[in-house]
């Protein structure tokens, strides 16, 4: 066994031999061709060097009324499968009314949510309106999201709208 492992890790060092660093642009996270910008013939890159520019996610939340004004509540639990940092929310509705949007969270394996991330911050609404969306968070307890969170969203003060999507991003 320790000669198998011997010989795997002198490959490993062999694969990386002869190869050309990688680098980064600091500004945007993007990877240059090779560390000089041109690379030599014939030298694979070494990717142990690699930045990676996580990708945005987004979780969507959506109530529909069938036709009938939606009614107050928890609605809608999900599991997420990734975590992240909140970015930003849009909240949209039909028809034009009134509705606002707390969103509740749970850790893995507690059940469903009933715990607000919002708490006393300004909470994801439309008033008299189709569409909301905005990037602060002022005053939420939490912009943290875990892989396995167990969210939900709860409606309050609805008003004529049928239909409600709230779309989260993070990343």
């Amino acid at each position: 066994m320790r000669r198998i492992l011997l010989a795997i890790l002198v490959l490993c060092s062999n694969l990386f031999a002869g190869t050309e660093p990688i680098s980064t642009d600091t500004s945007n996270g993007h990877i240059k061709k090779t560390s000089s910008g041109t690379g030599e013939s014939g030298k694979p890159f070494d990717w142990r060097d690699a930045a990676v520019t996580r990708l945005p996610h987004a979780v969507v939340f959506y109530v529909d009324g069938s036709g009938s004004v939606l009614t107050t509540g928890t609605k809608n639990p999900i599991k997420l499968p990734y975590g992240g940092t909140l970015k930003g929310w849009t909240l949209m509705g039909k028809p034009t009314g009134s509705v606002t949007v707390d969103i509740f969270r749970a850790t893995s394996g507690a059940g469903l949510p009933t715990t607000s991330i919002v708490g006393s911050g300004t909470k994801p609404a439309l008033s008299s309106a189709v569409e909301n969306s905005s990037t602060s968070f002022t005053n939420w307890t939490s912009t943290s999201l875990m892989a396995g969170d167990n969210m939900a969203i709860s409606l309050s003060g609805v008003s004529l709208v049928t239909y409600v999507v709230l779309v989260l991003y993070f990343q």
